[in-house]
């Protein structure tokens, strides 16, 4: 199973590793780009946590792909309570509960600051009206080149 490894040692590795998210997710207030830089104040953490992660195949939800992509976790606390949660498909996901414009907004602004998804906006617009779309994407690409936008 590609998405099972507990142990990554870098950012990609660390949103392809199941173990590693709901880690994060624990330690973390929420998983983003920080939670999962290797260099950030939570990763060592979140490293060694996700190997007490079990990850198990659940036939029933198999059966339901690709129309539904059920996830759950069960958290055992150390008290003898359990935390459990499910979710049917990703939040966001486009077939299912595609986010509106003003979450979207909310996300780019939280991954690449306000001045940057101010940019990306219009740098997107700019790309859909254009008539030149090889010389939009051209600004487009000039922009981040030049740090107006950051990304990552």
């Amino acid at each position: 199973r590609p998405l099972f490894p507990a142990g990554p040692e870098n950012r990609l590795a660390a949103m392809f590793s199941f173990p590693f998210v709901i880690a994060a997710a624990i330690i973390n207030d929420q998983v983003d780009p920080v939670a999962m830089d290797p260099t950030g104040p939570h990763f060592t953490e979140a490293f060694y946590l996700a190997k007490l992660v079990r990850m198990e195949v659940r036939p029933d939800y198999d059966a339901l792909l690709p129309l539904e992509r059920w996830t759950s976790v069960d958290i055992d606390l150390v008290d003898g309570r359990t935390l459990s949660g499910s979710q049917p498909n990703p939040i966001g996901d486009a077939d299912h509960a595609p986010l509106g414009d003003a979450e979207i907004d909310r996300k780019v602004q939280h991954l690449i600051g306000a001045a940057g998804a101010t940019a990306s906006r219009l740098a997107v617009q700019d790309i859909v009206r254009a008539t030149d779309v090889v010389a939009a994407l051209s600004s487009a690409a000039a922009a981040v080149a030049g740090g107006v936008v950051s990304v990552g």
